[in-house]
């Protein structure tokens, strides 16, 4: 900015009179080339004049840049202003807008989330291959002769997973499975569909299941526990051998093996305030001590004097901890037999069977032990576990004993798997719907118990 400027503060001068001023110069001027004579006011006024064109010249010619006020947005400003650059810092196009913020990444899933997802896929399934009637067609599924061990899994897993004939998204699965199960029973009370394989299994399953029902409805269905009670009462007073195991048929020698679903049948009733003879379950514990523990090393035999049995070991321990054993007096069997069986892996002929059984007994040690069992069954189980088209939600019939029940039983008893290490961790006993569907509110439940 040039002196005059500086001491003469043209832009205090409003722009109309500037202009006029500088006309009048011009024509002063022109008059005083034709004037012989020129006073010193003429004089003065040329001079004055002159400057004030030249100020009002230099504003004009001399680009600027308009003070934006703080309080208001900045506008966009030319690229060019009277030939000069405008400087890039003050450049902002009219358009431009901030960039849309990058999505964030879906929230990761956590363990429980996860399994009970695949449960509730798993229900799923098994609901859409139940038939009107409430069974399971084991002809259709691959599983000739065992309807009423299929219908007696498959009712299994709705009811442990929270549902029964009054809540959940399964309740009338439960309806319907337990009361085609209870159309079954003969008048000495066995739960056996005619024409289906009489090996005991089925009956110990389907007493199981129908006992579980009795304790959700309470006093409110007396018909089932009419029948639950009848059941009952075949298995402890007809089935149960002399030596306190359980054969495949009545008589006097049993085994380990169907013991497992017998045994967990009475102490479901005892649970479920029906009537079991004390003689049934003080037998049992005589058995596994007198005949099915090895001799030679830790472990259970499936029949007395016989080599130890991993699922059959499982079935000792369950029976034990439901009979009130204390998780510090097992905990050395337990202990020996997983270093010998390992924690669950998955494999072509994968064992969910000896899974089921062995699972409360873990749990109960607490600490690694439970830990590490709830992180290998995660493992094993829900990335096997089928995801698309017909099967989704479903576990291949390749697994050990239980695969006779086409993928019904495999996938009962890995749902039941997985469930027992969703309450354990989590204490919640909410029906467990598919993913899809709204979660229900949790309600205590005094079956919860490991």
């Amino acid at each position: 900015m040039s002196d005059l400027q500086k001491n003469f503060p043209i832009e205090k001068v409003p722009e109309a009179r500037l202009l006029k001023i500088a006309e009048r110069a011009r024509h002063t001027a022109g008059k005083t080339q034709n004037r012989r004579r020129i006073g010193i006011l003429d004089i003065a006024a040329l001079i004055a004049a002159t400057i004030l064109g030249f100020l009002a010249w230099a504003k004009y010619s001399e680009p600027t840049v308009a003070k934006k006020p703080d309080a208001l947005p900045q506008v966009a400003q030319p690229d060019t202003l009277r030939g000069r650059t405008t400087p890039p810092t003050e450049r902002v196009a009219a358009d431009e807008k901030e960039p849309a913020p990058a999505p964030k990444p879906p929230r990761e899933k956590t363990a429980l989330e996860k399994r009970r997802e695949s449960i509730g896929r798993a229900l799923a399934w098994l609901a859409a291959q139940q038939e009107p009637d409430g069974s399971y067609d084991g002809a259709k599924l691959g599983a000739k002769n065992c309807t009423t061990a299929a219908t007696a899994l498959a009712t299994l897993a709705f009811l442990n997973a929270g549902h029964t004939h009054y809540r959940g998204a399964f309740k009338d699965n439960v309806k319907r499975g337990v009361n085609w199960l209870l159309a079954q029973q003969h008048e000495n009370g066995k739960l056996l569909r005619k024409g289906d394989a009489d090996t005991g299994y089925a009956t110990a399953i389907a007493t199981l299941a129908v006992t579980t029902a009795a304790e959700h409805v309470g006093d409110k269905d007396a018909l089932i526990r009419v029948g639950a009670q009848k059941a009952v009462d075949y298995c402890a007073n007809v089935h149960q051998a002399a030596n306190g195991g359980f054969g495949y048929t009545p008589g006097p020698h049993g085994h380990t093996s169907p013991m497992g679903w017998f045994g967990s049948a009475l102490y479901q009733a005892k649970t479920a305030g029906l009537e079991v003879r004390p003689q049934a379950f003080d037998k049992m514990q005589e058995y596994l001590e007198k005949h099915a523990k090895c001799k030679t090393g830790p472990g259970y035999a499936y029949a007395p004097n016989g080599a130890m049995s991993p699922a059959c070991t499982a079935i000792a321990h369950l029976l034990r901890h439901k009979a009130g054993d204390a998780p510090a007096d097992l905990k050395d069997e337990v202990t020996a037999w997983l270093e010998r069986c390992g924690y669950p892996t998955w494999k072509d002929k994968y064992e969910v069977y000896r899974w089921y059984f062995a699972g409360p007994a873990v749990l109960a040690q607490g600490g690694d032990v439970a830990a590490k069992w709830i992180a290998k069954l995660d493992e094993a189980l829900l990335t096997s576990q089928d995801m698309e088209g017909d099967d989704t939600g479903s576990w291949p019939n390749s697994a050990e004993y239980i695969g006779m029940l086409g993928r019904v039983g495999p996938t009962a008893m890995a749902a039941m798997c997985l469930t027992l290490t969703y309450q354990f961790e989590s204490k919640d006993t909410a029906p467990i719907d598919p993913p899809t569907a709204p979660v229900q509110p949790s309600v205590p439940s005094k079956t919860l118990d490991f």
